[in-house]
């Protein structure tokens, strides 16, 4: 599909829930969001909270060049919501996010306790596998679309994967979930690293082994061990 179709999909969706989806083009600027999406603001006991997203739309497996990666983080760190997209699909869950982040927002600040209330119970959450596996997807996804990668695993594929004897296969020591983060907590890793999060190409190691691990071959890992080897030997 061509990125041009994705546009027209999108810009349907947004103005079929009374939204637009402006084209922009900031002179001088160079891999600026192409999209802003706006939906119409959510209003709650009086106020309105305004539902908008810059986008950089792009067709399956296209790639985000270096200034317009510049410019989405630029954009979110300055607080604003700002995505890749690769889908209608990808916009549609990006702007369920969005307003799922906002409706917590408010209720929030309707209920001073209930921020507190969440936080225990995502702590509790992310000390299982299931919790772990959830956050690991999640990450997956951001990564994947920062890095042009597939992403097509699930929470079930990641907890498949998950070692039954809760101990890391690499280095045999027991695995940990939730915070803080520690040299035996559990990390989600790419086997082959230039293949993307599919089934058959990921594993649960921890965090220790990842960090050796990186990009490195087996090969590579192999000589780097032997000459721990040597160099530690008689110290």
């Amino acid at each position: 599909m061509l990125e041009k179709d994705i546009e027209e999909q999108v810009c349907k969706w947004v103005e079929d829930r009374g939204g637009q989806c402006l084209k922009l083009k900031i002179e001088g600027e160079r891999g600026f969001p192409d999209r802003m999406i706006l939906l119409p603001a959510i209003v709650s006991r009086g106020e309105s909270y305004e539902v908008s997203m810059f986008v950089e739309l792009k067709r399956p497996g296209g790639e985000v060049s270096p200034h317009q990666a510049k410019w989405i983080e630029k954009l979110t760190t300055l607080g604003q919501a700002a995505r890749v997209c690769y889908s209608l699909d990808d916009v549609k869950d990006e702007c369920r996010k969005l307003k799922r982040r906002i409706h917590n927002r408010i209720f929030n600040r309707n209920n001073p306790d209930a921020q507190k209330k969440y936080d225990t119970r995502q702590r509790e959450k992310g000390r299982t596998a299931v919790g772990f596996a959830t956050t690991a997807l999640y990450s997956a996804r951001r990564r994947a679309k920062e890095k042009n990668l597939l992403c097509l695993i699930t929470v079930d594929d990641i907890l498949s994967v998950v070692p039954q004897d809760g101990k890391c296969p690499a280095l045999g020591e027991e695995l940990t979930y939730g915070s803080p983060l520690n040299r035996n907590s559990a990390s989600l890793d790419r086997i082959a690293p230039g293949v993307g999060y599919v089934p058959g190409n990921i594993t649960v190691i921890s965090f220790l082994a990842n960090t050796i691990k990186q990009n490195a071959t087996a090969g590579e890992l192999q000589r780097v061990a032997d000459w721990v080897k040597h160099a530690t030997r008689g110290a």
